[in-house]
């Protein structure tokens, strides 16, 4: 990180930071906040903690610090610390690189309570007030909700209301571990009709195309079977790109 002159006497940090998943205990010695050792989020507090008052600086990041349960000590400590003046989603920029990054660039500076943060894409920028991300579960950064969105999520848990919440069991789809042995095009003896995760559409499933003999045994992954054959479920997919980040597919029976 290289430390510049900066504008209204503060300085600014420009970071290049290969962030590799190195969980090491000794590392954790060195912070008192981050204790989930991850590189990134060490040579992130560091950073800040080096910059002068009113200092700014801008890292590229992996997309999953907005969110992901483990980062939760490093985002509570970007909060505490800071403005965040933009959040800029980069997609896959790095060649070879599958995790989606952001450029993050943060004010050293307590962010008042209406302060607002600007969330960039690619055709769109968006305010997103910072002080909401204090009430996210884990402090994640919502950054897909807008704020008309916010207000109605707040007035719709301002009234008495039930979620899925200890009202549900959870569990994974089938992986058989070898597709074009158990997964069939047409129906045989035995064989029962199974959606894939291409069936599942925004709040729809199109018709099932595949097939399948239900041999738990035989599979790689497999709940047990009485939540497949639940008269009523709940279907979930987790996708990505676009603003959403699942969709659900209410069915009576499969």
């Amino acid at each position: 990180m290289a430390a510049l002159p900066g504008p209204m006497g503060g300085s600014a940090g420009d970071g290049l930071h290969p962030f590799a998943n190195k969980n090491l205990s000794s590392k954790k010695q060195n912070s008192g906040k981050i204790l989930s050792g991850e590189t990134f989020s060490l040579f992130l507090e560091k950073a800040i903690q080096l910059l002068r008052p009113d200092g700014r600086l801008s890292f590229i990041l992996p997309e999953s610090i907005l969110n992901i349960r483990t980062h939760a000590d490093i985002r509570e400590f970007i909060l505490s610390e800071t403005k965040i003046q933009t959040i800029t989603l980069l997609g896959r920029a790095f060649t070879g690189v599958f995790t989606p990054v952001i450029r993050l660039d943060l004010i050293k500076e307590i962010a008042p309570e209406d302060w607002q943060a600007c969330v960039n894409q690619e055709t769109s920028s968006n305010p997103i007030r910072q002080h909401r991300f204090l009430g996210n579960p884990h402090l994640g950064f919502d950054i897909a909700t807008r704020g008309h969105e916010e207000e109605l999520l707040d007035k719709i848990y301002s009234i008495p209301y039930a979620t899925l919440a200890g009202n549900a069991e959870w569990a994974l789809g089938i992986v058989t571990g070898d597709k074009k042995k158990y997964v069939l095009d047409t129906p045989i003896s035995g064989a029962e009709a199974v959606f894939r995760g291409s069936d599942v559409s925004r709040f729809r499933l199109t018709a099932p195309k595949s097939y399948l003999r239900f041999t738990p045994q035989d599979f790689q992954q497999v709940a047990p079977e009485r939540i497949y054959r639940a008269p009523e479920k709940l279907i979930y997919k987790f996708i990505r790109p676009v603003n959403t980040v699942g969709m659900l597919a209410r069915i009576k029976s499969i």
